[in-house]
Parts: C-alpha cells; sequence; structure tokens
C-alpha cells in the first residue's frame, strides 16, 4: 500500500461562495453536492428577514406603514387587472410600477429562499416588465439561473445588474462564478478582485479569488485569501474547508487536520470535511481515525464511490483482506475503479 494510491481518491474540491448558491467542483467522478454553502447562505438569509421581521412587530408605526403599504399593493393589483379587462385600458403611475415591481420581486424573493427557482423567474419577469432599471432584480434572477445552471442567461443577468449599478460588488462577484465555472480563470479573477475593490469586506469574493489562485497553483496567494475570508467570515466552514485543502495539496498536514476539525465544528455534516480529514489520518497512519471518518462520510453521502474505495484501501493497510475487498468492490459498483 502506498500513499500515491490512496491520493488519487482523494476529494480535492472547490468549494465556490455564491450569494446564494453553492458548489462542490471535484475532480473526481461523480462527486456533486450543492447543499453545504446553499445551507449556510439560507440561514444568513433567513435569519436577517426573522431580524427583520422582529423589528417590524416591535415597531408599531412602523407595522402601520407596512399595513398601508400592502393594501396599497393591493390595490394597485386590482388596478392592473381592470388595465388587462378594459377595452380602452389606462395607466398607472412610474411610482406605482415600482412599488408593485418591488412586491413582486418581494414575493420571487421568498420563492428563491425556498429552492423554487424557477417560480423565482416568473416574478423577476414580472417585476423587471414592470422597473426595467432596477438592478437587484437582476441579479437575483440570475442567481436563480445560476442555480438551474443556466449560465448563459445568469451572466446576461449580471452584465445587466452591472450595466445598471457599476458598483455592485455582489454582481461581480457572481458573474466572476460563471467565468469560474465556464474555466475561464482570467476573468474570474478580473471580477473577484473588482468585488474586492468595490467592497473589501466581501468574504466570499475573497473566497473565490483563492480558488482562482489554487487552480493556477499559486498556493500562498491562496491561503492568503481563504486566511481574509476567514477573518471576515469566521463562522464560515467552507472557507476553513478551503484552505484545508491547500494545506493538504502542500502536504501542511497539521494546519490542514486543523482547518478540517475547524469546518466539521462549525458544521456536523460536512460530508467533503470528513472525507479529506480521512486523508490526512491516512497519510499520518491513523488508520482507527481513518476509519471513523469514512464511516461518517459514507453515512452520509451513501452513494459515493470514492469514500469506499478509500475506506477498502484503509482495510488493505490494516490486513483485513475481507472488508477491503468488499468496499472496492462497492465502489466498483458505484463507478469508481
Amino acid at each position: 500500500m502506498n500513499n500515491t494510491k490512496w491520493l488519487r481518491g482523494l476529494l480535492i474540491t472547490l468549494v465556490v461562495c455564491g450569494g446564494i448558491s453553492s458548489t462542490i467542483l471535484s475532480v473526481c467522478k461523480g462527486i456533486e453536492n450543492f447543499q453545504n454553502l446553499g445551507a449556510y447562505v439560507t440561514e444568513k438569509i433567513t435569519g436577517n428577514s426573522q431580524e427583520k421581521s422582529t423589528l417590524a412587530e416591535q415597531n408599531s408605526d412602523l407595522k402601520t406603514q407596512l399595513e398601508e403599504q400592502n393594501k396599497k399593493i393591493d390595490a394597485l393589483n386590482r388596478q392592473l387587472e381592470e388595465v388587462k379587462n378594459s377595452p380602452k385600458g389606462f395607466s398607472i403611475t412610474d411610482e406605482d410600477k415600482i412599488t408593485l415591481s418591488n412586491k413582486k420581486a418581494e414575493d420571487a424573493f421568498k420563492l428563491f429562499q425556498n429552492g423554487n427557482n424557477e417560480g423565482a423567474i416568473i416574478l423577476y419577469n414580472q417585476a423587471i416588465d414592470l422597473n426595467p432599471n432596477n438592478a437587484v432584480s437582476f441579479f437575483w434572477r440570475g442567481c436563480a439561473y445560476e442555480n438551474l445552471k443556466d449560465y448563459q442567461r445568469a451572466l446576461e443577468d449580471f452584465n445587466k445588474s452591472i450595466d445598471l449599478a457599476p458598483t455592485y460588488a455582489m454582481a461581480y462577484n457572481e458573474r466572476g462564478l460563471i467565468y469560474f465555472y465556464w474555466k475561464n480563470d482570467g476573468k474570474a479573477f478580473e471580477d473577484f478582485n473588482k468585488a474586492i475593490q468595490l467592497d473589501s469586506n466581501l468574504s466570499m469574493a475573497y473566497c473565490n479569488r483563492g480558488n482562482v489562485y489554487l487552480n493556477l497553483k499559486n498556493y500562498n496567494s491562496a491561503i492568503d485569501d481563504y486566511s481574509k475570508a476567514i477573518q471576515l467570515a469566521p463562522n464560515n466552514a467552507l472557507n476553513y474547508y478551503n484552505r484545508g485543502n491547500v494545506y493538504s495539496v502542500l502536504k501542511n498536514y497539521n494546519q490542514a487536520l486543523a482547518d478540517y476539525n475547524k469546518a466539521i465544528q462549525l458544521n456536523s455534516n460536512y460530508y467533503a470535511a470528513y472525507h479529506n480529514r480521512a486523508t490526512i489520518y491516512y497519510n499520518l497512519k491513523n488508520y482507527q481515525a481513518t476509519l471513523q471518518d469514512l464511516n461518517k462520510a459514507i453515512q452520509l453521502n451513501p452513494n459515493d464511490g470514492i469514500a469506499y474505495k478509500n475506506r477498502g484501501l484503509c482495510y488493505q493497510a490494516m490486513g483485513n483482506k475481507k472488508l477491503s475487498q468488499a468496499d472496492l468492490e462497492k465502489a466498483k459498483s458505484l463507478g469508481v475503479q
């Protein structure tokens, strides 16, 4: 048994940091997961919504204003129906269109938070029809397209958002992700740089630029960017995970182990972190800890052939031929040779 054979099964992945979405991009066949960052961002957005709701309840004046605004929106919706049904028709003011557009966008965002990207796009279409100058509506529609992997339409929306709001840092970050998915590291790097220039506290832009540096094998710069992302967002597990991957590539196992530990502490269901931490334990010949982490990885993702292969190799290193053969056969059945 040698470490080189094991390392072919190492789940070396990049986690990209989007405004609402995420992807673990794996060099290993069949490994794809959209839950880790997505769960984090959704949680943060939901938290913000709850905070706004609590503040509104605590402030009776604001609550009254919101109720009046909703009544106005209901009245405007009735007017729109009358416009559709009237043979002569009549128009509503630009101010009322903006109010209606904002309401459509608000409802679209709720669908977006709940993972209904198709429904969100329909409502954002309506919001944009009412107010085609709102950069935010284009941005979030682009994010919905991005979640659906319709990257061309996402790119068009991010371009439009930037045209309307040239200082919109998040739009540059998301457009950079599209280029990153298309393996255009040059354009991705430019957009992440621009996002950081516009908002030096945008942790996800540092994380994403770190991914580009890692692709370019500029490991020191990747570590610097992940470290900056950690400084800005110390409770975001993916930043520790990404930095741990760089330390793993550099065979700085103690630092890698510390980062994977922190990622798992922050997210106890972080499948990829368990998998990669197992690789560190294997290189340190701590086979019991390796098995423990691979068991957890398989529990979280029972269709991951690479985890079965690595566990089989670990059993082989421990001299347990029967369990090793069983895991290697299971890996083959899942498409991993």
